[in-house]
């Protein structure tokens, strides 16, 4: 078996008969490309002998066998983007010249169905859902090349507010119309596309159904085919029930729907809702932007006596600080798991706010030591999506606003409210697109536990996947010569860096000899050599590397006397 590098083999096993001992027996690891991970790990059978069996010679040919290769150790961080999902991690998919992506739900079959805003012909905004392969690629059996639009003349200024597939494949999508003509009046617009990206004609008759004032937010599906949609109206927190022919389930509650009233001098707003594995469900949102709110109702639409307070849990961070609620996810031991944001007034800036909630809607102490967990990632932050692991670890996505940019942000904590320092760089992960607006809104897990997350990337769709376990793989290479003394180098210090990264046309090397020659050179996934540089006396480098194909690279740097690896993503 052979691994080619251009036209020099990668690595060629070899083995030797052993007449009276076996120096060397093991498995050994090299590396190729994997749809799973940036990097995927694999056994090999190694086996190598010698001939001689003279034991003055065996160290020496040991030492010699080894000295002919270097064994790169890598790591792929939990929270670095997985660079088999489009280049580098990243998907931007464009419908016109001015969209936004806001939602995002994995199919079955995997495929990643994301909904959001654009413009048709006349200026009004609609809706708009792009499907992709597990790779990022686009499905080009839906719709046109992987894209569908749908409007009849009125703003919906949002587009798609939320989505859901069945387990047929099917794509129900939300959002609300605005009637400017008619005093501003709010519609709710639901409707359901088949896995092709056609309007259902068994759904409210091959159209979409409209319900006055109501406001959608989230979409829940429960187990007989019915379909559950947080919505708010007129300033209060509501649900609606939808029958899968796309009909009001007016067996619920009060004529399809359940409200939450109340004093609020500036209103509730529903934000997100899930159902329970015994039915009952949950939605959530702002109380007067001073307090959270959660409700809960049993299958019929009544109101949860043993939750909370008559069915509504009253949540108040700090007297007197913003707050709010903008998705909710339940994690194994049922607890409800909320994310929003917070203005903390002692530390006078917005933070991400994680809460957890006991079964009958109390706050869990032993998340965070109070139910609540604040996470700064910049001094102006906020969630809007958030997902549960199989593990019940939290992973909250959403947006920051620092020096004048916009980046899409994700944390991720543990089941009791501490950081998971596994991930990103102490639990936090920001992503930077290349313009001058981006925000992250959905996040959905695959099956394989990869995080995939929705939002803006400026003009456009913005769709990201990250790896959510990390992974150690190696890379075989050409050995360095066996020094027979210590010797130093300049390469063992910590300082070494390279920025941006991802990159897309430029890669600069901080922290080099600035008295010495460093030879850079670059590999691809499988080990080739694909850009070779030296520099002397510098101890800063930017590397060209706009020709390079999208994808994952390792920067190999030596100065003859000892090797550093990097890990950079190249995108478009």
């Amino acid at each position: 078996m052979e691994r080619t590098t251009g036209k020099k083999p990668f690595f060629e096993p070899l083995k030797y008969r052993i007449y009276n001992h076996l120096l060397l027996s093991d498995e050994t690891l090299f590396t190729h490309p994997s749809p799973d991970h940036g990097i995927a790990v694999h056994h090999f059978s190694f086996y190598f002998g010698i001939i001689l069996n003279t034991p003055v010679m065996k160290p020496f040919l040991l030492l010699f066998a080894l000295s002919q290769f270097i064994v790169i150790t890598l790591f792929a961080q939990a929270g670095t983007l997985d660079a088999d999902f489009g280049s580098g991690g990243l998907v931007k998919t464009s419908f016109g010249p001015d969209d936004n992506g806001i939602c995002v739900a994995i199919a079955p079959n995997q495929k990643i169905i994301a909904g959001g805003m654009t413009y048709d012909s006349t200026g009004k905004t609609v809706f708009a859902i792009t499907c992709m392969l597990p790779n990022g690629q686009p499905d080009r059996n839906f719709g046109r090349s992987g894209k569908i639009t749908y409007g009849f003349g009125i703003d919906c200024p949002f587009g798609v507010k939320t989505i859901a597939v069945q387990p047929d494949g099917y794509i129900i999508a939300a959002g609300t119309l605005i009637l400017y003509d008619a005093g501003n009046t709010p519609v709710a617009q639901i409707i359901r596309f088949t896995p092709t990206g056609d309007i259902d004609p068994a759904f409210h008759g091959g159209g979409p159904l409209l319900i006055s004032y109501f406001e959608p937010s989230s979409i829940a599906l429960q187990t007989n085919g019915k379909i559950v949609i947080g919505a708010s109206y007129k300033g209060n927190m509501g649900v609606l029930r939808v029958n899968s022919d796309g009909t009001l389930d007016t067996d619920f509650g009060t004529s399809g729907h359940v409200l939450i009233t109340g004093d609020a001098k500036n209103g509730g707003e529903t934000t997100s809702v899930l159902v329970q594995p015994d039915g009952k469900i949950v939605w959530a949102g702002a109380y007067d932007y001073w307090d959270l709110m959660v409700a809960r109702c049993n299958n019929r639409g009544v109101l949860d006596a043993n939750f909370g307070a008559g069915g509504v849990a009253r949540i108040t961070v700090n007297t007197n600080e913003l707050c709010s609620i903008n998705a909710i996810a339940l994690d194994s031991r049922n607890r409800i798991i909320t994310a929003g944001g917070h203005y903390s007034e002692s530390a006078n800036k917005d933070e991400i706010l994680i809460c957890a909630l006991k079964s009958n809607g109390v706050l869990d102490n032993s998340f965070a030591g109070n139910g609540k967990m604040n996470v700064s990632i910049t001094d102006l932050c906020s969630a809007k999506g958030v997902a549960v692991q199989s593990n019940d670890q939290i992973v909250a996505v959403g947006m920051s606003w620092h020096h004048q940019q916009h980046k899409w942000i994700l944390c991720r904590a543990n089941n009791d409210g501490t950081l998971d320092t596994n991930f990103g760089s102490g639990g936090k992960v920001t992503t930077v697109w290349p313009d001058d607006f981006d925000a992250a809104y959905g996040v959905a897990i695959q099956a394989d536990g990869k995080i995939v997350v929705e939002g803006y990337a400026g003009y456009a769709f913005g769709t990201a996947r990250y790896i959510a376990k990390s992974l150690k793989s190696v890379i075989f290479g050409d050995a360095m010569p066996v020094q027979s003394t210590s010797v130093t180098s300049s390469l063992d210090a910590t300082g070494l860096t390279i920025s941006p990264n991802p990159a897309q046309a430029q890669l600069t090397i901080h922290g080099l000899n600035p008295s010495g020659q460093t030879i850079i050179s670059v590999k691809d996934a499988i080990g080739r050599d694909v850009l070779t540089t030296k520099t002397t006396a510098q101890s800063e480098y930017t590397l060209d590397i706009h020709a390079l194909p999208p994808g994952t690279y390792f920067l190999q740097l030596s100065d003859g006397k000892k090797r550093q690896t990097k890990t950079f993503q190249k995108m478009h």
